[in-house]
């Protein structure tokens, strides 16, 4: 039984050790862009870094610095192509590290805060940090 706990752990741990690699591999990647998210002044404590890579078509946010939410609400990242905001994906609140969507295009990542589970279109008005791409 010991045995068969300690390589069921062995297995876990390995696979958040590729994770964390595959993570790092993409940050440290020449291609991958780095931009900074500051809060606007509803919520000017937050500050999000984003790893942008064009070529892989990989955006990798690190939300440690993002406050806490109650649970009846998620931040939720959108691009903003044409002026057509699309979801990225709704920001897990027990990973400091984590992938959203590519989104091609993208001339700005913007974060609002919604609804538990994410929204189908941003709060605007809830709007709590963005950043202009190149």
């Amino acid at each position: 039984t010991d045995n068969t706990e300690l390589n069921t752990t062995i297995k876990t741990l390995n696979g958040k050790l590729e994770e964390r690699n595959a993570l790092y591999m993409a940050i440290v990647n020449p291609d991958t862009e780095q931009y900074i998210l500051k809060g606007n002044s509803s919520l000017p404590e937050a500050k999000i870094v984003s790893y942008v890579n064009h070529k892989t078509k990989s955006v990798l946010i690190n939300t440690e610095r993002l406050p806490e939410l109650d649970a009846d609400h998620d931040y939720q990242m959108w691009a903003d192509v044409e002026g057509e905001m699309i979801n990225m994906g709704v920001i897990s609140k027990n990973k400091n590290l984590m992938a959203m969507t590519y989104i091609a295009h993208a001339e700005s990542l913007n974060i609002t805060i919604e609804p538990a589970g994410g929204n189908d279109h941003p709060t605007v008005a809830r709007l709590v940090t963005n950043v202009y791409l190149r």
